[in-house]
């Protein structure tokens, strides 16, 4: 987008957000949001920046679909109006995604190679309904199992996971027991899994824990053109966001993660305590900050 037209709408934002008229529904949406979801919109500023989303929507849809959108932002009366049905229209529509009783999301986690194999191990096993027990080892792990009694689809996939992973992880199958032993350095890789969340203890855009991973924002299975893309997106984010929001968004940046922060916190994912201890920073910042990068990442995928 021209530099005109951004300085545009960012003119027409300011506006809005300053707008008299529009002071009660800037309360109203971010009070129904920490009464009703609560966790992280308690914080009155983390509202207020789904609220600049709404605004936002407000304009670009003015600028597709109204005749005369100045004619809509430059009087007060049309604006309040205007603006209105997109912020109650979007306040709607985060509630509704927080309504259901429960809900399954796909989360990401980065385990060591072993645990991810004894996860997929068992979770074959299960199906097959056996009864099993299983312990930690030195390097690894050990499956008390009559193996006699696993079904043939189970022990094709024993064998394809020891095939597949020969190089990094040793799978002995035994009659009464599967080993599975860690060879050399500990490697890990990314795993999702699936669970149900009450809805109160995370909102529609949060991971498990209530924190904001801006990574599975952007990451999926992709082809080589929607991987370039994504790459596209993460540049023109980071040439986006504040200056002092950059610290913060490496950290969520798998390759741009600081070395010192792996080595003190981990590979797993960013968590708010640990960036605020490594950036020296309250958390309440750190959220604040994430509030931002959310609404910069926003505005990025909507091709500003």
């Amino acid at each position: 987008m021209p530099e005109d037209r951004k300085e545009e709408v960012e003119v027409i934002i300011t506006k809005v957000m300053e707008d008299h008229n529009l002071q009660q529904c800037q309360r109203e949406f971010c009070n129904a949001l920490a009464r009703t979801i609560k966790n992280e919109y308690v914080d009155r500023d983390v509202g207020l920046v789904d609220y600049q989303i709404a605004v936002l929507k407000s304009i670009l849809a003015a600028k597709i679909d109204a005749e005369n959108p100045s004619d809509i932002f430059n009087d007060s009366i049309q604006r309040k109006k205007w603006v209105q049905t997109f912020v109650f229209n979007y306040l709607r529509q985060i509630l509704r995604e927080n309504k259901k009783a429960l809900h399954t999301k796909i989360y990401k986690r980065y385990v060591p190679l072993e645990d991810h194999i004894l996860n997929t191990i068992l979770k074959a096993i299960k199906i097959d309904t056996i009864r099993l027990d299983h312990q930690p080892t030195e390097d690894g792990y050990k499956i008390s199992i009559n193996t006699f009694l696993l079904s043939t689809k189970t022990i094709s996939m024993l064998n394809e996971t020891r095939t597949m992973y020969f190089n990094d992880v040793e799978i002995i199958i035994s009659p009464d027991k599967i080993n599975i032993r860690r060879i050399g350095e500990q490697k890990f890789v990314k795993e999702k899994s699936n669970e149900q969340t009450p809805v109160g203890e995370q909102s529609f855009d949060q991971d498990d824990d209530g924190e904001m991973n801006a990574r599975d924002l952007l990451e999926a299975k992709v082809t080589r053109k929607e991987k370039s893309m994504e790459m596209n997106t993460i540049d023109r984010l980071k040439r986006r966001v504040p200056e002092h929001a950059l610290p913060v968004l490496s950290i969520y940046l798998e390759d741009d993660r600081p070395q010192q922060y792996i080595d003190e916190f981990g590979l797993g994912k960013p968590k708010i305590v640990h960036i605020s201890k490594f950036l020296g920073l309250s958390s309440k910042e750190v959220k604040r900050v994430l509030s931002v990068i959310k609404l910069n990442l926003m505005v990025v995928d909507l091709g500003y």
